[in-house]
């Protein structure tokens, strides 16, 4: 999906559920790509320190819950891309 994301002028902000990563170094080069020119967020389903860390690396802004997670996305689709991270 992100790779769809990334190439559709229509998209302004990335919202994923992941409970697992096929390839985690792809999906880190990719994540922090598209951060760059969108936020991308995601709940942390999981709380182990791997996918923090894997979602930090990648710049990509978790939340604890779905209620958190929706208050983030529309706080940030009406914001420009956070600063921070870089390709």
């Amino acid at each position: 999906m992100l790779l769809w994301w990334e190439r559709d002028g229509q998209t302004k902000l990335a919202v994923l559920y992941l409970e697992s990563f096929g390839n985690p170094r792809k999906f880190a080069r990719t994540a922090r790509r598209v951060s760059c020119a969108m936020p991308v967020l995601t709940v942390l389903a999981d709380q182990t320190a791997i996918p923090q860390a894997l979602f930090e690396q990648a710049c990509v802004i978790t939340t604890h819950g779905f209620g958190e997670l929706i208050e983030a996305a529309a706080l940030l689709a009406t914001q420009p891309v956070p600063a921070g991270c870089a390709p």
